[in-house]
């Protein structure tokens, strides 16, 4: 913002001493411990202008702390034993699994059993006669039903809905948990801890839908699952230091868990990525959302066509929709197998 006295155009000796008498007094109403009467007029406007700037500046702190929850933050050692996973915890998260799709014929998809060797229709009905419904393919990287005999589309039908499924319902409980924090119901440690463990939660359960259950995920797969976790966490700390210091208004921090939900997206893909390249998949093919505003980045990798693993990064990496991406890549252990 710039401030001068003098007006466009041409003005009289008695304008301009209007001006100043006017700047002047205005100067006197905001600070009265300044005077500036025999200063000369570039003082006067710089003072001016400095004392409109801290009552912006106020102004603006005053929207702040209308927003700020006090407490206190969680450290990065606290987050960081959030980020864990117990024995115990793991099968607590493979329970609500179950629970939440009992009766259906997904209760018992996460406690696949791997199946080296493909069996066949007598080996199939004999496991589900003692209740083994579901069988994971390394080599294939998909579902079997052992009733029907049938695969599970990849990345596709029933996996896309189960996934998004999963992204709701988390949106969902995070949403419930802004609102007990604005209203007052929840404290911010309370709110940190909440988030963190339902995160935690709900990036494993994604995590093993990606990899075969939990019979498919191999020492490695825990730990990169861990570790994204703890980025997860990262960022949810910095976004608590925001709510503390009232710069986030409810809308705003209702918007920003959303994304916290579409990040499960992020690692599931990140998840199926590593567990196709163990099964000896070498090429990856980038497939368009199913949205019609792509950013620029994503265009550009799914130009590339096949590619080696790695040529490419995953999905909401490295590209501007981050965590609102819809892309998918499909796999294939020959470049002939994907074109």
């Amino acid at each position: 913002m710039s401030l001068t006295l003098a007006r466009s155009g041409k003005q009289s000796s008695n304008q301009r001493a209007v001006d100043r008498e006017f700047v002047l007094a205005t100067i006197e109403a905001l600070d009265p411990s300044t005077r500036l009467d025999g200063a000369d007029e570039g003082a006067i406007a710089g003072h001016f202008q400095a004392l409109i700037e801290d009552l912006i500046y106020r102004q603006d702190a005053i929207s702040r702390e209308e927003w700020r929850i006090l407490g206190e933050i969680l450290s990065p050692e606290e987050f960081e034993a959030l980020a864990q996973l117990t024995e115990d915890e793991i099968e607590a998260i493979l329970d609500e699994w179950r629970s939440q799709y009992v009766a259906t014929p997904y209760e018992s998809l996460l406690d696949a059993q791997v199946e080296d060797q493909p069996s066949d229709t007598a080996g199939l009905l004999a496991l589900a006669t003692i209740g083994i419904l579901w069988l994971w393919s390394p080599s294939r990287q998909q579902y079997r039903n052992t009733r029907s005999g049938r695969y599970l589309p990849k990345d596709r039908g029933i996996m896309r809905d189960l996934l998004t499924e999963e992204v709701d319902r988390t949106s969902n409980d995070l949403d419930r948990l802004s609102e007990r924090l604005l209203s007052g119901r929840s404290s911010l440690e309370e709110w940190q801890e909440e988030v963190a463990q339902l995160l935690r939660e709900r990036h494993t359960r994604v995590a093993l839908l990606a990899v075969g259950g939990q019979n498919g995920m191999k020492p490695g797969m825990w730990t990169d699952l861990v570790a994204e976790i703890q980025r997860q966490f990262d960022y949810l700390r910095g976004f608590s230091m925001e709510i503390e210091l009232g710069s986030q208004s409810p809308a705003q921090i209702q918007s920003r868990l959303r994304l916290y939900a579409r990040s499960l997206r992020l690692t599931h893909e990140q998840m199926r990525a590593i567990a196709h390249q163990e099964a000896g998949f070498g090429w990856v093919k980038r497939v368009l959302g199913a949205t019609d505003n792509h950013c620029q980045e994503c265009l550009s990798y799914a130009g590339m066509g096949v590619v080696p693993i790695g040529a490419i990064p995953d999905p909401g990496q490295e590209c501007r929709c981050r965590a609102n991406c819809l892309c998918r890549h499909i796999y294939g252990r020959s470049l002939e197998e994907l074109i």
